[in-house]
């Protein structure tokens, strides 16, 4: 048998052992999307980690053992501030106040929208589109990152200044508009004497080679791994990720995209790409397939870098999902029982008589008939020009590659023959159509996609041998009342582990909150969803550890790991579980304590259980 296959057979046979020789030795952590509500769960989960010491012999604590990040949309505000922070130098404590303030109100956004009225930030990127995300990525670039590149975090950079970092690779995802896939925005924060041939910018079928990939601003980074669809446009490729010292042409150059069909509109392309970038979300909104590819990378020994140990899942959505209302057609009388043609006819006469009055009132200088006249011949005709266009849309006569084009899809027969009978609908029957469809796509889009990608996901990981042991997700709903059904199982076999009453209220709330890019002030005054957030990420990373570290326990032989292993196991239960005690009496003690050592402004009065409201939704049943 040769040498190489008794080695892929040994690697086989590691992947497939049940135990581990090193437990948390290696970490690798993933951040989920869900805007400023992952951000702050991610910076809970980040300073829980930063606050328990692993060993006493060398001082570090779980987060300097972290080697990994991975993230996608509002978790990449936290995993891309923290690797920048920490490739360059800086404490956990200018991290963890840099971020807290950031996302303390609405102070990002009011930046974010002085920039897109401001021509003068416009005329330094000429190349960027002037919109919402690009204002974005330029407020990241100047309030967070300081005009910092992917560069700024790569190995041979923090070799020049003499700075070590923790973290070997970070990678944070975006979804590529060429393929549908995820594409890896990731570097290498320390030195790899691997191959691995597997790690690029991008994915196998489009990638940006390394030199030009370091480039690119960190702000321009960010904005394409959380602009969300509905929220934002996409960020376009190469024209919005141009800086002072990187162009277009060079963008392009160092592009290399794997062609799919060879025609003449994909030659074309190639020879200028040009394309949209959104939210990692889209693909992956976990994290979870990167680091899962950058395990497999260094199981198969693609690279020096040490296989996990344990890989925390930090999650702000859920497998919940409320049932889907239908719109109902409003049965009073009103225009819109009329049918589509009587509706056209009843703008139509207002359009004309509308015209005929302005020209008698403009005879006899009627000021205020010509105002009110004015006023109703310009909505007619606006919205019958609306209906005019709508129609063309629906038939593909504007353009035929319009994603309204019912003629693409159905034929045009078919759409001629449909129009023709919609004309005599009421237009209330119309317009509960069009609602339901409206509704039917955001609840697609918004639930069940993401919820089927997540459930894919969440199965390829945990039904596989190579994590059993070394996986471990840590939901933000996890102690919540919404999850008590679920939990319940866990706190029959180990009461300890069972949520106080206070932890859950905090943990409910925290999980309520809407996915947003920033906290409206008189709800971060009303409900301090800042403090419940990054309160929930810390109690539940301390439970979540707790509950992992006893599984493991019992799930291997505990005389088989090294006396080394088997005291740091011993004593992160001891501390995991004095921890877990103090958050049930008040879950707000570590945020708090962190609040006076850092000297936050304005955090000088301790956040207590009290000043939060019951969640409404549990109110007379727990």
């Amino acid at each position: 048998m040769s040498s190489d296959l008794e080695q892929s057979l040994q690697r086989s046979k590691e992947q497939l052992q049940p135990s581990l020789a090193t437990p948390f030795d290696s970490i690798a952590l993933s951040f989920s999307g869900g805007g400023f509500r992952a951000a702050s769960y991610s910076l809970g989960v980040l300073s829980y980690f930063n606050s328990i010491e692993l060993d006493e012999e060398d001082g570090k604590t779980l987060l300097d053992h972290v080697t990994y990040l991975s993230s996608a949309s509002g978790g990449t505000i936290a995993t891309a501030l923290y690797s920048y922070y920490n490739a360059t130098g800086k404490t956990f404590k200018e991290f963890y106040s840099k971020l807290f303030l950031a996302l303390d109100g609405d102070g990002l956004l009011k930046n974010t929208l002085h920039i897109l009225n401001t021509k003068a930030y416009w005329r330094k990127r000429s190349t960027k589109n002037r919109n919402l995300i690009n204002a974005f990525s330029l407020a990241y670039d100047q309030y967070l990152f300081d005009g910092a590149t992917l560069g700024d975090l790569a190995a041979d950079k923090k070799e020049e200044a003499k700075i070590v970092s923790h973290l070997e690779e970070v990678c944070f995802n975006t979804t590529e508009f060429v393929h549908g896939l995820l594409f890896h925005q990731q570097v290498k924060l320390k030195k790899d004497a691997g191959t691995d041939p597997f790690f690029f910018y991008g994915n196998f079928l489009g990638s940006l080679n390394k030199e030009v990939s370091y480039k690119i601003r960190l702000g321009d980074i960010m904005a394409a791994s959380s602009c969300f669809p509905g929220g934002f446009e996409p960020i376009v490729f190469p024209h919005d990720f141009t800086n002072e010292k990187l162009s277009k042409e060079e963008l392009r150059k160092g592009l290399n995209i794997s062609p799919q069909k060879d025609d003449k509109a994909e030659r074309a392309f190639l020879k200028h790409p040009t394309f949209g970038l959104m939210d990692g979300g889209i693909s992956d909104n976990q994290g979870l397939e990167s680091m899962m590819q950058a395990q497999t990378r260094r199981q198969e020994g693609k690279t020096t870098f040490k296989p996990f140990d344990l890989v925390l899942v930090s999650d702000v959505a859920s497998h919940y999902m409320s049932p889907y209302e239908v719109p109902v057609a409003k049965r009073k009388w009103s225009i819109f029982n009329f049918s589509l043609m009587k509706f056209i006819a009843l703008f139509s006469f207002i359009l004309v008589f509308s015209s005929v009055f302005i020209s008698f009132s403009w005879q006899h200088d009627y000021l205020t008939l010509i105002i009110i006249s004015s006023f109703f011949a310009v909505s007619s005709f606006g919205i019958l020009l609306m209906m005019y266009l709508s129609n063309r849309s629906l038939r593909g006569a504007a353009k035929k590659t319009s994603g309204f084009n019912l003629s693409k899809t159905f034929g045009p027969e078919v759409v001629k023959t449909l129009l023709r009978f919609l004309k005599n609908t009421p237009v209330k029957v119309l317009l509960q159509m069009v609602s339901a469809r409206g509704n039917s796509m955001f609840t697609l889009n918004s639930d069940v996609f993401l919820k089927r990608i997540r459930q894919l996901l969440y199965n390829s990981f945990y039904d596989s041998p190579v994590w059993k042991n070394r996986g471990k997700s840590n939901h933000v709903y996890d102690l919540s009342f919404s999850n008590d059904i679920y939990r319940k199982k866990n706190d029959d076999v180990n009461p300890s582990l069972k949520p106080s009453r206070e932890i859950q209220i905090i943990a409910e709330t925290a999980y309520e909150m809407g996915t947003t890019l920033w906290f409206e002030e008189n709800d971060t005054k009303k409900l301090h969803k800042e403090a419940c957030l990054v309160s929930c990420g810390q109690f539940t990373t301390c439970y979540n550890l707790l509950m992992y570290v006893m599984k493991l326990q019992v799930s291997i032989d505990m005389k088989d790991l090294d006396e080394k292993y088997q005291t740091r196991l011993q004593t992160l239960t001891t501390k995991l579980s004095g921890d877990y005690e103090k958050f049930k009496v008040d879950p707000f003690f570590l945020f708090n304590q962190l609040a006076v050592e850092y000297s936050l402004p304005g955090k000088e009065k301790a956040v207590k259980v009290g000043d939060i409201p019951f969640p409404e939704n549990f109110e007379g049943i727990r």
